[in-house]
């Protein structure tokens, strides 16, 4: 009677939100990692949870993800990723599945679009924050690739794709049907 063991269910349902959420930072040997001294100019996109503590100017893309800006961590870029946890310097937009942290020590300057967004007091941000589910944006950065393919060719000899370039101007190209 006496000597139950205690349910680790039990403590996590008493456990505050707020301590949970920190355990959902990515841990540096569970994640890819962009290291302090790491300069990185472009697209860096991945299949796996990210660490950033070094630089990183572009377009981040961990769509399916966590990615979390360390303290050390500066960014110059839009990111998209499931879950973003951010830590460090951030400049640029930051879109986000399901949801998005800013915790005391990040200084957060952009737009942040997520159906979930939390700011731990002490955290620094200036911007616009869109919490709707439904925002265009996020349903045209999380569309699926199966969402956006036609049903059917548009002919039986080629299938007709349009492609934007990063300028915005459309472009057509021809895709030759195997048989």
């Amino acid at each position: 009677m006496f000597n139950k063991p205690v349910s680790n269910q039990d403590d996590v349902e008493r456990e505050p939100a707020s301590e949970r959420q920190r355990q959902s930072r990515v841990s540096p040997g569970s994640a890819a990692t962009v290291g302090a001294s790491v300069h990185m100019d472009g697209r860096l996109s991945g299949e796996e949870d990210l660490l950033i503590e070094g630089k990183v100017t572009g377009t981040i893309e961990f769509k399916q993800n966590t990615v979390t800006v360390g303290s050390k961590g500066h960014i110059l870029a839009d990111l998209y990723a499931k879950h973003c946890v951010l830590e460090g310097k951030v400049e640029g937009n930051v879109f986000a599945a399901e949801s998005i942290m800013v915790r005391k020590s990040a200084h957060v300057t952009g737009r942040l679009v997520a159906p979930a967004v939390s700011l731990e007091q002490g955290g620094y941000f200036s911007g616009t924050v869109d919490m709707d589910a439904e925002t265009e944006d996020l349903k045209k950065s999380f569309a699926s690739k199966a969402a956006s393919k036609p049903s059917k060719p548009s002919n039986d000899q080629a299938t007709q794709k349009q492609a934007t370039d990063k300028d915005g101007a459309a472009s057509l190209l021809q895709a030759q049907k195997t048989s």
